[in-house]
């Protein structure tokens, strides 16, 4: 029984590294998520109401619209098709 669950375990460990995302699909995940992290903040930016905190919500802000910016750049030249709502990639 133990080889048995061993052999299970090995075929498991192989079969998850078969299963590596592509590069494309790698780069479609961090451009979901880097979507992901400009629109929350900009939610942020809109639920809060003290000045300090409002500062550092625009420069988390305007962060995340620079690193998304990039990817949707990167998408246009590297000719990568993008779906909306993003689907996700892996």
């Amino acid at each position: 029984m133990g080889n048995n669950l061993w052999k299970a375990w090995t075929s498991w460990i192989e079969g998850e590294k078969e299963q590596e995302p592509s590069e494309e699909e790698k780069f479609l995940e961090e451009l979901r998520l880097a979507h992901r992290d400009w629109m929350l903040a900009q939610q942020r930016l809109d639920l809060l109401t003290d000045p300090d905190l409002i500062d550092h919500a625009i420069y988390v802000l305007e962060a995340a619209e620079k690193k998304y910016g990039y990817y949707l750049r990167k998408a246009r030249e590297d000719g990568i098709r993008i779906e909306f709502p993003y689907p996700k990639a892996m």
